[in-house]
């Protein structure tokens, strides 16, 4: 499997390379970008888009696609934080806002959690152009997809235990609505079916804890309809027929950071619920709570270990319920 999805990744980047060499970054219109059946030049249909802003919430689930963002009590630092990334098209590259900064998120092998995506793309006059990608017919032929890169080892992880990109290290689920620019919640779209998903909106299960490494979001638009056999290319995998053949944006890098697993959250104390634990020395701990501290404290450059020990003592007494007015798709 690691070979193939090796071979996989140098095709795609020559693909990519030879999508984006002939590609133009100074307007969403389309651009030149490939060759007909016997050499003739055809016009791209490509949309090139100047910047993307992507929103990452933390949440729960309602039922599938059902995506509500979680509360956390207003005592909180770090625990809970969402993110809001920004990039910007310059030449054949997404170069990242300086105020981006990596996404360091929980992963729950349980399922029991989520963590919600959604993409929104403008032009150079800051319109957005979401919309262009999928109406029209054109969600017969866009496609996201999330490649997990540079997988390694973060602070806790002391079992070292080799994943690669796929679906035993994470799943992905498109969430797109019609109308795109509504949401299910609210009663005004609908979740559109496989085929026609975009992944403008979803949400990820990551299933392995304590793990480093750089999500790829690539977007595709196939000449033809994207599907194969009727069926779209798991989220994680295009086809190597796509791979050479299809028209690419080039990848946006989002370093992320699995810091702790959501059984994490319970620390073994048995009165870490009681405001005392706030105070107690760091020795009093058991080896296994002062690991889980220190993974959060090195996730967030925190260096005061109490300061850490609030965290998981606010997340269960703190106040906070559960606001139905979070983000929902």
């Amino acid at each position: 499997m690691k070979t193939k999805m090796l071979k996989s990744a140098l095709g795609f980047m020559v693909g990519v390379l030879l999508a984006i060499g002939a590609t133009s970054c100074d307007s969403d219109d389309p651009v030149n970008n490939g060759q007909g059946k016997n050499g003739e030049e055809t016009a791209s249909k490509m949309i090139v888009p100047a910047r993307v802003e992507i929103s990452i919430y933390e949440g729960h689930l309602h039922g599938v696609k059902k995506f509500h963002q979680n509360t956390h009590a207003k005592e909180l630092k770090y625990l809970g934080t969402n993110y809001k990334l920004v990039y910007e098209l310059k030449g054949n590259k997404w170069v990242a806002s300086p105020e981006n900064k990596t996404v360091t998120i929980l992963a729950d092998p349980t399922k029991g959690g989520a963590t919600a995506v959604d993409i929104h793309y403008f032009d150079k006059d800051n319109h957005e152009i979401t919309g262009r990608y999928i109406t029209g017919g054109e969600n017969q032929h866009y496609q996201h997809f999330f490649i997990a890169e540079d997988i390694r080892s973060g602070y806790g992880d002391i079992d070292k235990r080799e994943v690669s990109n796929g679906s035993d290290f994470f799943d992905y689920e498109y969430c797109d609505t019609d109308p795109w620019n509504e949401t299910n919640h609210s009663g005004r779209a609908k979740f559109v079916d496989a085929p026609l998903a975009v992944g403008m909106k979803g949400y990820f299960h990551f299933l392995v804890p304590y793990k480093r490494f750089n999500l790829e979001v690539r977007l595709m638009r196939s000449e033809n309809n994207k599907l194969t056999d009727g069926k779209p290319s798991p989220f994680y995998a295009p086809t190597e027929q796509q791979i050479a053949k299809a028209e690419w944006l080039p990848s946006i890098v989002i370093p992320v950071n699995l810091y702790l697993s959501t059984a994490d959250l319970e620390l073994e104390a048995d009165d870490y619920d009681n405001e005392v634990i706030l105070t107690r020395d760091e020795s009093e701990f058991s080896e296994h709570d002062r690991r889980v501290i220190h993974t959060l404290m090195d996730a967030f450059g925190e260096t005061d270990f109490h300061k850490g020990v609030a965290e998981f003592f606010w997340n269960i007494v703190g106040s906070g319920g559960h606001d139905m007015d979070n983000f929902w798709f």
